[in-house]
């Protein structure tokens, strides 16, 4: 028997859809309905018959599939007419003619398309500094209908004294009376139905911004040129990165990023008499120029701004998302120094500089980081960027390896562009180690940094960066140490690695700030392509060491690199790592 006992069928419409063939009035109609249901599982199943009717219990016709069963799951009724109610059935069909009772019934409605609410695409988050103009800017999709028009309405969601310049336009100017965390909400409509989106402002107050000039020292003593700058609102500090001098430079590229979390910002300083014109322009992943300007920076005057802000920021929109490189040239030499901002998932806003691609000076030796770290929470990104009209080839190696089988990652950077690469992070135990880039042979090396993100119950609590760098047989690093483990303690870690294939003995020696030796060394021993991480106050020779102390410690080895890691505990009891540049000694000899 194959009946309704044994067979039970649900069936569904899947569309019921019209396909204009053009896009203008008049055209032809052409209507269809497609119908889905649930398998029959039996051997003596011979496939199914679908049946059309225009009234719901009457299906006197025959099958609208014709004398020969559907094998499939899924019909489409291309004969059906426009502006028309039809009712459906389906029936299954045993090898003997014989079928089961009739599937629920599903009624469809041909040639009336049905209209859908607008989506919205907008950048869900931005910073701003006082005095400047927030650039917002949505984008819509919509199915035309009823009208095809779109209209689009900007409000105030959360904050007060806010300045809407457009409040009707997909893309508006918005200014703030004051700092603080505003809402601004877009609402798009067809006349029928509407969608709203969010864009969270964060505003920042006015920061003051100036550069120093440093005078060559005396005689030959070396320098140090760094500078910890700390951001601290309401008297907590939230972010901390040092910043090395800069020398004088007349064309640079950078890593350049516009994204949810993370924007790049700029700082230009003319130490000259007279102004320096500047020519600018953005890159996508593709060494495409996405937009170029030009500014101009007063003598004795600074000029510092995130890329969505003036005068760097589009007249028009773009899609800043898809920037990767930010390059200029100057009139004049002048110093510069970039910034990576975040505002994380807690609102903090956290910085950590970046280096800048000198376009006229490049190698073609490998490059090292002296230290990365994966799992645990923590994840590396390192980015790579071409400063050259070329592409770029070459791999990435980690030691140890991320997947313990030894394989290289692969890079390829367009012509003027950037490329970003991010370690897996996934490892329940962090490991860390150090990496280097390894150019093709004939290619030159690109820029190199590394940022390092530490993520704690899905909060980034450390965002920091550790440049690329040339392997030298004596660095100097600055040292401090502070404290006993209560908030506001700092130490300094030292970390060395060795690239080459052979063991290697690392000789330190404690000096004061103004470079007198103390008499204390410590050394030690790092295997071949291997690493060493190791506090200050955990080197036998220095454990002495009375407190606080600021300080240099000299690091000679036979091609070695090295970095410091800084950790202060925070006003809450967390660690906060800041990494310290090791300048080596051809850039700390005095000029």
């Amino acid at each position: 028997m194959f009946g309704s006992a044994r067979f039970a069928i649900f069936l569904r419409v899947v569309s019921a859809t019209i396909m204009i063939a053009g896009v203008l009035a008049p055209v032809a109609l052409a209507d269809s309905v497609t119908l889905a249901w649930d398998p029959t599982f039996s051997t003596e199943l011979a496939g199914y018959n679908v049946y059309r009717s225009d009234e719901r219990d009457r299906f006197t016709s025959p099958p609208i599939n014709g004398s020969t069963p559907v094998m499939d799951t899924v019909f489409t009724d291309a004969t059906a007419e426009t502006n028309h109610v039809y009712y459906y059935v389906v029936t299954a069909v045993a090898r003997t003619g014989e079928e089961s009772s009739r599937s629920n019934v599903v009624p469809a409605v041909t040639g009336m398309p049905i209209n859908h609410a607008p989506v919205i695409s907008v950048r869900t988050q931005q910073i701003v500094t006082l005095p400047s103009t927030a650039i917002l800017v949505a984008t819509a999709t919509d199915d035309g209908l009823p009208t095809g028009h779109l209209s689009y309405e900007w409000t105030v969601a959360s904050g007060e004294e806010v300045t809407i310049q457009e409040p009707h336009a997909s893309t508006t100017g918005v200014n703030f009376a004051t700092q603080g965390n505003y809402i601004l909400r877009v609402t798009v409509t067809d006349g029928d139905l509407s969608s709203i989106s969010d864009v969270a402002v964060i505003v920042k107050e006015k920061v003051r911004t100036g550069f120093l000039a440093l005078p060559p020292r005396a005689g030959s003593s070396p320098s140090l040129g760094l500078a910890l700058i700390g951001y601290q609102p309401n008297g907590l500090i939230e972010s901390e990165a040092f910043f090395e001098s800069s020398p004088p430079i007349q064309t640079g590229r950078i890593y350049a990023t516009f994204q949810k979390l993370v924007q790049t910002g700029v700082a230009i300083a003319n130490p000259n008499d007279e102004p320096a014109k500047i020519d600018f322009y953005f890159t996508d992943d593709a060494g495409e120029t996405l937009h170029s300007g030009q500014a101009s920076v007063p003598g004795k005057t600074i000029l510092s701004a995130f890329l969505n802000e003036q005068p760097f920021a589009p007249s028009v929109p773009i899609a800043l998302a898809t920037m990767r490189t930010f390059t200029f040239s100057t009139s004049l030499p002048v110093a510069a120094t970039v910034i990576h901002a975040m505002i994380n998932e807690r609102s903090d806003f956290l910085m950590t500089p970046l280096p800048i691609a000198d376009v006229s000076s490049i190698g073609e030796e490998p490059l090292t980081f002296p230290h990365y770290a994966d799992g645990g929470g923590w994840q590396s990104e390192i980015q790579l960027v071409n400063p050259t009209d070329s592409k770029m080839s070459g791999r990435l190696r980690f030691f140890p390896s991320l997947d313990q089988t030894g394989n290289d990652l692969p890079y390829e950077i367009a012509p003027r562009s950037a490329v970003a690469i991010q370690t897996p992070g996934e490892p329940t135990e962090p490991r860390t180690g150090w990496a280097q880039i390894v150019p093709d042979t004939g290619k030159p090396s690109p820029l190199g940094s590394l940022t390092l993100l530490k993520r704690t119950n899905g909060v980034t609590g450390t965002y920091c960066t550790i440049a690329a760098m040339h392997s030298s047989s004596t660095f100097h690093l600055y040292v401090e140490a502070v404290g006993q483990g209560e908030p506001g303690s700092i130490r300094t870690g030292l970390t060395i690695a060795n690239p080459r294939p052979t063991p290697t003995l690392v000789d330190l020696s404690l000096l004061t700030s103004d470079w007198q030796a103390l008499g204390l060394h410590g050394t030690l021993e790092i295997e071949a392509y291997g690493k060493a991480t190791i506090f200050l106050d955990q080197i036998p020779q220095m454990q002495g060491i009375e407190t606080p102390f600021t300080g240099i410690v000299r690091i000679d080895g036979s091609s070695i690199v090295a970095v410091g890691l800084r950790r202060r505990i925070t006003e809450s009891g967390s660690a906060a790592l800041t990494p310290v540049p090791a300048e080596s000694a051809s850039s700390t000899a005095s000029s």
